[in-house]
């Protein structure tokens, strides 16, 4: 039941200020399937899909200025970090 509150937490830590804009989507079944975006005053967006009818492991991406950073859990618990250097500018 608190599916939604791990996903929000990762997502806020990146936000530089609070979310003043906020869209959510549910399915009525309790924690079954959701979708959330997030906005600030600082035009940072958050995008969060949640379900629990998938088979996946959980995995969080920040996509900034210098690259992407991933966290992920893999189905049998193991955390795997990675932070990727800049893609180069194209000629």
């Amino acid at each position: 039941m608190d599916t939604g509150a791990y996903a929000l937490s990762f997502a806020r830590y990146f936000l530089t200020s609070q979310s003043n804009e906020i869209l959510s989507t549910a399915k009525p079944t309790v924690d079954e399937q959701s979708g959330i975006i997030l906005k600030n005053t600082d035009n940072e967006m958050v995008v969060i899909s949640l379900t629990m009818r998938a088979k996946m492991k959980k995995r969080g991406v920040v996509a900034e200025e210098n690259g992407p950073l991933s966290q992920s859990t893999t189905l049998q618990g193991r955390t795997k970090q990675s932070l990727h250097t800049p893609m180069e500018k194209q000629r």
